[in-house]
């Protein structure tokens, strides 16, 4: 497959709801992170992605905020809005959504007030795909 295109980043709309929230921003640049996700094409399954909204060298999260989602299908950069999510107090934010039914490579972004967003992708595979996971941290059991 041909590698993904640099999709510019969906625009934010809104504002943080807590004014303590510009404070975190002020922490430092955004550190947000979040999991790739797998999916079995044909069937629309729930998916749950899941972001975690940070900022600065110290990760300060991000709490009780909004984060828009978004997916694009590899390679037009079409951002299409799937949801919007309130994150935790542990800067958490999941969005429990059905999966795109054909198999193909998947840009997902998750966009809060100040334009930062979190990035990650999705794959949809065909059932019989075989498939290799593994992880650098060691996380995995």
């Amino acid at each position: 497959m041909a590698p993904w295109p640099a999709c510019p980043t969906p625009t934010a709309s809104g504002e943080f709801r807590h004014k303590r929230s510009r404070l975190v921003t002020a922490a430092g640049p955004a550190a947000h992170g979040a999991a790739d996700a797998f999916a079995k094409a044909g069937t629309g399954a729930d998916i749950e992605l899941v972001v975690k909204l940070a900022y600065g060298a110290a990760s300060k999260d991000l709490e009780d905020e909004d984060a828009t989602f978004y997916i694009a299908t590899h390679p037009d950069c079409a951002w299409q809005q799937l949801g919007v999510a309130t994150s935790d107090d542990d800067g958490i934010a999941k969005l429990t959504t059905a999966a795109p039914k054909s198999a193909d490579r998947y840009q997902l972004a998750a966009v809060v007030a100040d334009g930062s967003a979190a990035r990650f992708a999705l794959q949809v595979l065909e059932p019989a795909t075989k498939t290799v996971v593994f992880d650098i941290d060691g996380t995995l059991t």
